[in-house]
């Protein structure tokens, strides 16, 4: 399958390629009758839409759709209105429980396949039932180092995002996340910089 193009995810005023489609689940629970029909305008969007989503009060909300919607008239534009008119304003996942991944920096190896191209970090969410439980950063390269953030935005080095996690000493301690070649001994090259840098998010 071709790469897919991601959703969006809105959290802290920033956003985030969101890596997973996690409305899918909600749009499967709806009878045929109000089951939105999206037209797929090409083999990297194979659902149809781009969600925007964004975390706010500790809860992930569906906030905006763009993409095609197949209707009896024809096609139209696919909005939160055209394609569930039922919802006002914005829709609460409270059906989504489980991890959430969101790329960022660099790329390192083009996967043409879903969601499986590989980023210099990678920013994980758990949800339960729509609430953020968890936030946490990983450096993949050229292994992981993972990170459990805290409300107060520090963080501890741990040894990977499972529930039975460990502590380990820090390799960037005292050093911002987007200053990873240090460790990687890959800084940043011409165009790359910009986009290099990361955004500094904290958790809720």
């Amino acid at each position: 399958m071709t790469a897919q193009v991601p959703d969006v995810l809105v959290y802290r005023g920033k956003k985030l390629t969101l890596c997973d489609a996690i409305l899918h689940p909600y749009l499967c629970r709806l009878r045929k009758s109000r089951r939105p029909e999206f037209v797929a305008a090409s083999t990297a969007c194979w659902r149809g839409y781009i969600a925007t989503w964004e975390i706010r009060d500790g809860m992930i909300h569906l906030v905006d759709l763009d993409g095609s919607l197949q209707t009896p008239d024809g096609v139209i534009q696919a909005t939160i209105e055209t394609a569930l008119p039922w919802v006002k304003g914005s829709l609460p996942a409270t059906w989504f429980s489980g991890w959430i991944r969101c790329p960022e920096g660099r790329l390192l190896q083009y996967v043409h396949a879903g969601y499986a191209s590989q980023y210099e970090r990678d920013r994980s969410f758990y949800f339960n039932k729509g609430t953020l439980i968890g936030e946490y950063l990983t450096l993949n390269p050229p292994e992981p180092i993972n990170y459990r953030i805290f409300p107060d935005g520090t963080r501890t080095c741990i040894s990977d995002l499972g529930p039975l996690h460990y502590e380990l000493e820090d390799p960037l301690a005292g050093e911002d996340v987007s200053n990873a070649h240090l460790v990687w001994g890959r800084p940043p090259e011409g165009d790359e910089a910009p986009d290099y840098l990361l955004g500094g998010y904290t958790t809720l």
